[in-house]
């Protein structure tokens, strides 16, 4: 659902915009039920940690289902602590667009929406520090007893393992969580997601990667060791092949790029190409690779099979592609946009909601 709403949100200038349009407010819909379910019924409501998986019709919660049980799955609170900041930054968008269109009230709802999507995020991703995340070897671990009884914090459901896509949502959820805006969460918050970030992709660096066979480990012991017995050779499987491996080399590149910031005097920019193949009916192309928010990402470069382009706004995401032909390579340069303190990032969140502050604090 992300992926098909930045394809189409701004909605493309099209011949028939109609079908368009009806498109855009699904996939809204949609999204905005997704995340109002997980919001209310997902959070923990006893002393665990873990998020809830399971449920019957009317949302009630099962505990007993298959091999599930009372048992967390360490990646998959992260995962939802990932696509939930990454909607926090759609809303923050949706805020953005209603602000410039006059409409108060829908612009109060989606900073509303935002905000409890951090907030969700936020939390399950501190949670999982403190019981799911191998703060000595790096990493994080697999299932584990949502309500130990072993008198800790962490209690396994089986082994000690890691898997190959859990430490790909770890990775992708603390890396964009060190990216939420100053507003949302303390300067300090930020540094510890991304120490944790890199605590999990330096476990991943290290262990994962078979380097005699090119290829990715599926699973290993909680030292990094690999566990090829029952199966866990066969590097092709589900978890391993597909959108696993594309999401973790491509989001990471580009939550890296956008939130990291480098040393004095490094390039910050990058680069994404794209090939339209099928232009008919429609006169623009969304570029903007994943859900950012307002002022995050700006435009500082267009190519049409190598030949640079005009930019009219930096800040539109939208290449127009009337005249070009199907198949032609389009490089888009972009670059981040630093915030150097959080008085800074205070002040620009209030000058968009309509409140101007003659004095703020520069020095953070």
């Amino acid at each position: 659902m992300i992926n098909l709403l930045l394809a189409i949100d701004p909605l493309p200038v099209a011949v028939e915009s109609d079908s368009w349009k009806r498109l855009l407010k699904l996939c809204r819909k949609i999204l905005d039920e997704c995340v109002e379910n997980i919001i209310t019924h997902f959070p923990p409501q006893d002393d665990s940690k873990f998020v809830n998986e399971r449920f019957y019709a009317d949302w009630t919660v099962d505990h007993e289902w298959g091999w599930q049980q009372n048992r967390g799955i360490v990646g998959h609170n992260l995962k939802i602590s990932w696509n939930l900041t990454r909607c926090g930054h759609y809303y923050a968008y949706l805020a953005e667009q209603a602000r410039n269109e006059g409409d108060d009230a829908r612009r109060r709802k989606c900073l509303g929406m935002s905000k409890r999507c951090y907030e969700v995020a936020q939390k399950l991703g501190k949670n999982m520090e403190e019981v799911g995340v191998d703060l000595i070897r790096g990493g994080i671990y697999d299932a584990l007893e949502r309500n130990p009884a072993n008198g800790m914090p962490t209690e396994f459901a089986w082994e000690s393992t890691k898997d190959f896509w859990q430490q790909e949502q770890a990775i992708l959820a603390y890396y964009i969580l060190s990216g939420i805006p100053n507003e949302h969460q303390t300067e300090e918050d930020g540094r510890r997601f991304l120490e944790l970030a890199r605590y999990c992709t330096m476990f991943w660096n290290v262990f994962f990667i078979d380097q005699e066979n090119g290829k990715i480990y599926f699973r290993t012991t909680e030292s990094g060791a690999p566990v090829v017995q029952d199966g866990y050779g066969l590097q092709g499987g589900h978890a391993i092949a597909g959108y696993h491996s594309f999401e973790l080399n491509y989001l990471a590149h580009l939550y890296i790029r956008a939130y990291i910031a480098k040393s004095a005097g490094q390039d910050e920019s990058f680069c994404l190409s794209f090939r339209p193949r099928n232009c008919e009916g429609v006169k623009t192309f969304n570029v903007l690779p994943d859900f950012f928010r307002p002022g995050d990402l700006k435009i500082i470069g267009v190519k049409f099979n190598g030949t640079p382009q005009s930019i009219r706004d930096s800040s539109r995401f939208q290449i127009d592609i009337e005249n070009i032909k199907p198949g032609t390579k389009i490089e888009v340069e972009f670059m981040p946009i630093r915030r150097e303190t959080a008085s800074e990032e205070l002040r620009i969140q209030k000058e968009r909601e309509g409140v101007v502050e003659m004095a703020y604090d520069t020095a953070g």
